[in-house]
């Protein structure tokens, strides 16, 4: 998931908060480019400001709060999984059923593609060993 769509959908910030941009080169604080010591515009918490996460960590969480979203992704798409578990649970426990089906179905299928090869290959032998007796052998009895 790219920052910039879980940052505005999730109001969220980096892993496990803000603070995780320092790893980033290009938000590092020991970096004098306009970007040090920010985090991406995803984390914002006005869209339309491009410069707000600029410098928004050099003054700590109480500044930060104010302009930026501060509480990490990890712990906000752990929240939205558990309010959605039960239904999360039935679409992998559906998914799950319809991979049963399926291999029942072509179990279902093999077994009777090997019935009729039987029965073709039984028909074959059949034929071959009327074709070997001679044609007024079994008369004569």
């Amino acid at each position: 998931m790219s920052p910039t769509i879980s940052g505005f959908t999730y109001k969220c910030c980096g892993g496990a908060s803000y603070s995780d941009w320092e790893v980033n080169k290009y938000f590092n604080c020991s970096y004098t480019i306009p970007s040090g010591c920010g985090v991406p515009t995803s984390c914002c918490l006005r869209k339309t400001d491009v410069m707000c996460g600029y410098k928004s960590r050099i003054y700590g969480v109480t500044y930060a709060k104010h302009t930026i979203n501060t509480s990490g992704c990890v712990d906000n798409l752990t929240l939205i999984m558990q309010q959605d578990f039960y239904i999360i649970g039935l679409i992998v426990f559906g998914i799950g059923l319809l991979e049963i089906v399926s291999i029942l179905l072509a179990a279902n299928v093999t077994n009777h593609v090997i019935k009729v090869r039987n029965n073709l290959t039984r028909q074959r032998n059949i034929q071959e060993q009327m074709t070997q007796f001679p044609s007024g052998f079994g008369e004569a009895l």
